[in-house]
């Protein structure tokens, strides 16, 4: 539990959250109705709103944010995730996002890539950032967060009309869609014009806002990156995801989806930088690779995949637990020209579902899949405390801040308890996925207490999922690497970058971890590849797997 010094930073955080609500779940929001309101006071409400948010008190932020930006001075915060977050419909707006309505995502793309130029080469130009120190996404950009440009501290807010007028049409998309901005629609008609206004409202990616019409907000960010191509050449792709948790403050976004959609990250883009295309081959049927994305997301990873192997044949089949990211996922495919090539299927990864692998086989034209690829959940979650609440004392302000920590995790991202809760299950699942001959699994994450011990288990993992489902078993003798980096984060330095700096959010980290055994974390990636040896008819044979570790050093 919490020392004497966490447990007063919880009390504090309690009394600036909830205040005398009617219902213990539903707290009363106390503003001051005063005509003026001092840094300090201004300050806090922004803490007070963002802290409601990420324990899932929408209505109750949404007050908050409306009397903040109705105050003259801080009527200048035009970040996107105020005006999202100050609107009442945004709920029902996020729901519209990225229908698949090809005609206007064919116009899209011509609008971003040939009328924008929104590719990697000209941002990087843009900001002046070399190819080596950025070779694949815009990775650099971080979008604005609630307040900047009014709060002390924060980044200011950039112009909205440059001096370089040539530049202004990519200017407008890169201010709106990657750096996190409202926009003037006069702007906006005057250098994109109005049909590519009108485009973004009805693919539900910007929408006027609530309490400025001549202001354009966007609710998605649109991502550019150059995908390698097998001939060493790269190709320009834009992938269309939800805005980072730290600008949405939630998880959860619209009324009926299950969650956000990851953004695009490091993480996201590892593979297809350090796998694609060197992976990529003919499959043994002599047509384009069979590809498998598991905890697709936006789609990054498989449709840099098809379009990275150069072959008119290859296709790919994308599987998430949400529908809403299995939409952008199609989205993002007809986005990139290969709309007919992707297949989406919904699946939850902890339920044990051999019909559902015999569906995804089905894909596999019955002869597996040549690379399967994952970026699951990865974060090593604190359960959400609600049992321990006793109306009072320590265990309800308890129980408040583990609704805090907990409610920055959605689908995307919470691993479980252990942080392994998904990877598991697709080990599991990949040697009956996989093509016996040459298949490989590729998965990026974070890995916990790296090192033999870890190796051992995904040799078990692995080799459970060889067990037999029919009378014909292939003798499959597989390899594989960890790689994790020479530095991993012990457990304290861990807690303390997921809790953000919040002391009292670091002890129910460090907590959490103890009790779950893990003492240091690690990013990395995983690689098994499958060679066939000759079927042998009615025979049960343990197909394994010899999993090495290796440490990457520190780059100097």
């Amino acid at each position: 539990m919490l020392d004497a010094s966490g447990r007063k930073i919880c009390r504090r955080m309690r009394n600036v959250v909830m205040r005398g609500g009617d219902r213990d779940d539903e707290p009363k929001v106390i503003i001051d109705d005063g005509d003026k309101n001092t840094d300090d006071d201004v300050t806090e409400l922004y803490a007070r709103a963002e802290k409601m948010r990420i324990m899932g008190y929408i209505p109750q932020a949404t007050e908050v944010y409306q009397k903040v930006l109705k105050d003259r001075r801080q009527n200048m915060d035009i970040t996107a995730a105020s005006r999202i977050a100050c609107a009442e419909s945004t709920p029902s707006r996020q729901d519209l996002a990225c229908p698949l309505d090809e005609p206007r995502i064919v116009a899209l793309r011509y609008l971003l890539l040939e009328k924008c130029g929104y590719t990697m080469t000209s941002i990087r130009s843009f900001f002046g950032i070399r190819k080596d120190l950025c070779p694949i996404g815009a990775i650099f950009v971080t979008p604005a967060k609630a307040g900047d440009g009014v709060l002390k501290g924060t980044r200011s807010t950039p112009r909205e009309e440059m001096e370089d007028r040539d530049n202004m049409a990519l200017w407008c998309v890169v201010r709106m869609f990657l750096l996190g901005y409202a926009s003037s629609r006069k702007i906006l008609l005057k250098y994109l014009g109005k049909d590519s206004v009108s485009l973004f409202e009805e693919l539900g990616m910007a929408y006027p806002c609530e309490l400025d019409p001549t202001l354009m907000v966007p609710y998605v960010t649109i991502f550019p990156l150059d995908c390698p191509l097998e001939d060493g050449t790269s190709a320009p792709l834009i992938f269309v995801t939800d805005w980072h948790p730290k600008v949405l403050l939630t998880t959860k976004v619209g009324k009926s989806s299950d969650g956000a959609v990851m953004y695009i990250g490091p993480d996201s883009l590892a593979l297809v930088r350090h796998l694609l295309p060197l992976s990529l081959r003919s499959s043994s049927s002599g047509n384009g690779p069979r590809i498998l994305d598991f905890c697709c997301g936006s789609g990054v990873q498989a449709i840099c995949a098809l379009i990275s192997s150069l072959s008119s044949t290859s296709y790919g089949v994308c599987v998430d637990i949400n529908n809403r990211a299995l939409q952008f996922a199609c989205f993002n495919a007809y986005l990139n020209g290969v709309g007919k090539k992707i297949a989406a299927v919904k699946h939850d990864l902890a339920m044990n579902d051999l019909e559902k692998i015999s569906i995804l086989n089905n894909f596999g034209a019955g002869k597996g899949f040549d690379l399967v690829m994952a970026n699951p959940p990865f974060v090593p979650t604190p359960e959400n405390m609600t049992e321990k609440g006793h109306g009072g004392g320590i265990d309800e302000v308890y129980n408040n801040i583990s609704i805090a920590v907990s409610g920055r995790y959605g689908l995307f991202s919470s691993g479980g308890a252990n942080g392994e809760e998904i990877l598991r299950p697709i080990i599991e699942k990949a040697p009956r996925l996989l093509t016996n001959d040459c298949g490989i699994l590729a998965i990026v994450s974070e890995f916990m207490n790296p090192g033999e011990s870890l190796c051992r288990r995904i040799e078990g993992w692995w080799s459970f999922g060889t067990q037999p489902l029919d009378n014909m078993i292939h003798n499959v003798t597989s390899s594989g690497v960890l790689f994790t980096n020479e530095l991993s984060l012990d457990a304290g330095e861990y807690s303390r970058r997921r809790a953000g700096g919040d002391i009292a959010q670091v002890a129910i980290w460090e907590t959490h971890l103890s009790k779950v055994g893990i003492s240091k974390v690690s990013p990395g990636l995983l690689y098994i590849r499958t060679a066939l040896t000759p079927a042998v008819p009615k025979v049960v044979s343990a197909n394994e797997v010899n999993v090495e570790h290796v440490v990457v050093p520190r780059m100097k």
